[in-house]
């Protein structure tokens, strides 16, 4: 069984768009931009246009690397370490802040679970 809907290529693509995210994010937050649903959208891209199986799972977890990348580069660019950061995070959590989060979640739960080719296969849960 592939609990964890394994599709290499999926998940190479999810790498590849998060690192984009990564160096995108840091850009746009020295320009004065808070943009931490960047990391979902490419995060999710990535792997969509990757893989030929469509599962949620992979979008499930996809939603959680894509979160948390974005929380690690968030506490990173407030310069007072990454262990700092994270424990502080909810200090810095505002609704709107949040509601970003939560979009770069739902887009990397949904885009990340799909694929963009055409004739993509479902894959049920646990198979």
């Amino acid at each position: 069984m592939n609990w964890l809907a394994w599709d290499p290529r999926a998940y190479l693509g999810a790498l590849v768009g998060a690192v984009a995210a990564w160096f995108a994010f840091g850009a746009l937050l020295e320009a004065g931009h808070f943009a931490p649903w960047l990391f979902g959208v490419l995060v999710g891209v990535g792997a969509a246009a990757l893989t030929r199986e469509k599962t949620l799972v992979r979008g499930f977890i996809l939603a959680a690397l894509a979160t948390w990348t974005a929380a690690v580069a968030q506490a990173l660019a407030q310069g007072q370490g990454i262990w700092h950061g994270l424990v502080h995070f909810h200090e810095f959590l505002t609704p709107s802040s949040f509601a970003l989060y939560a979009l770069g979640f739902a887009v990397a739960l949904f885009v990340g679970g799909t694929s963009f080719h055409r004739g993509a296969t479902t894959r049920p849960l646990g198979a």
